[in-house]
Parts: C-alpha cells; structure tokens; sequence
C-alpha cells in the first residue's frame, strides 16, 4: 500500500494521540499545529470553514482560539 494520513491511537483507556503515518511510496510528513499573530482578529478569509486556530491579536495582546464555523467566525480567550 502507498499512503499518507492521520492516525488517531488510543494511549491508554482515556487519552487518544493524533499522528502522521505513510507506507510505501507515501512521504513521512510532520503535523503541524500553528500560532499566530497578527494586529487585527482573523476573518473568515484567513481560516478555512469547519478549521481552527490560535491567534494572537498583537494590537490587544489577547490570545483566543478561533473556529470558522461555515462563514462563522467564534472564539474563545485563552487565559
């Protein structure tokens, strides 16, 4: 088999890990999870619908994780 994805693997009874995994001819790829920082809040443009990320607002200093929820943007502050 020739592949590249995500696997979702179980820890132990209550915990899942996210990882990348490839055969064949499939590349070994790194996951990525992002930090952003901009002067202003993200907009629908800048985050996908149906993804997430955590932003910074370098004008407020205020950190929030941000969902484009269907043209939606919704955030909550991380403190």
């Amino acid at each position: 088999s020739n592949y590249e994805r995500l696997g979702f693997l179980t820890t132990n009874t209550t915990r899942y890990t996210i990882t990348s995994e490839n055969a064949g001819t499939g590349s070994a790829r790194s996951l990525e999870v992002s930090f952003y920082t901009a002067a202003s809040d993200p907009t629908s443009t800048d985050i996908t619908s149906g993804c997430f990320s955590v932003w910074k607002n370098s004008g407020t200093g205020i950190v929030k994780l941000w969902v484009n929820d269907g043209g939606t943007m919704k955030s909550v502050a991380l403190v």
